[in-house]
């Protein structure tokens, strides 16, 4: 896991910026970990990757992860994942509808072990998710998200929508790779 982890934070810090991984697809699904009533220290987008990376490897079929200083896509099996920080953001993108809450949910997982295990509980986000409110698109706050039921990250149909969402009670002091099985 060490080696792993230096290779992609060298690989953050040492590439260069990707400017077209910064355009915004259309025909995916966006939800945004924000930080900015507080604040995002440097290193958790890395450490997010690092989390991501771990995970997508015992996933068959997963392509190797593709990232510069501040995009990542990683792929669990044929899905594909984006992450970009902007500013006190993380952002998360899902093409595949199917998988968004499951995505979702592991992704916040990942975020409470991190907050545990390496930022001593500091961290705060507020959840945000992008829709289509009268033909525009909007960020919705969380709560009000899943009051609508605001597809594709809160359908009560979605076979996994709870798989790989982790409580963050329950990722304190366990293992990493125990954490990781869990997804």
């Amino acid at each position: 896991m060490m080696v792993i982890r230096f290779s992609l934070f060298q690989a953050f810090y040492m590439s260069k910026k990707n400017t077209n991984q910064n355009k915004k697809p259309t025909n995916v699904h966006r939800c945004s970990f924000d930080f900015s009533s507080s604040w995002l220290p440097n290193g958790v987008l890395q450490r997010l990757v690092c989390l991501c990376v771990a995970h997508s490897a015992n996933q068959k079929g997963s392509q190797r992860p593709k990232l510069d200083q501040s995009n990542c896509k990683v792929w669990f099996g044929s899905d594909e994942v984006g992450l970009q920080q902007d500013g006190d953001q993380i952002l998360v993108s899902v093409a595949d509808a199917k998988t968004a809450s499951r995505y979702y949910g592991m992704l916040k997982s990942m975020l409470f072990k991190i907050n545990s295990d390496t930022m001593k509980s500091g961290l705060e986000w507020n959840l945000f998710f992008e829709a289509n409110v009268n033909g525009t698109r909007s960020w919705i706050n969380h709560d009000d998200a899943k009051k609508q039921e605001l597809s594709p990250w809160f359908d009560k149909s979605a076979d996994d929508l709870k798989k790989g969402d982790v409580e963050g009670s329950l990722v304190k002091n366990t293992d990493l790779n125990v954490f990781l099985d869990s997804l």
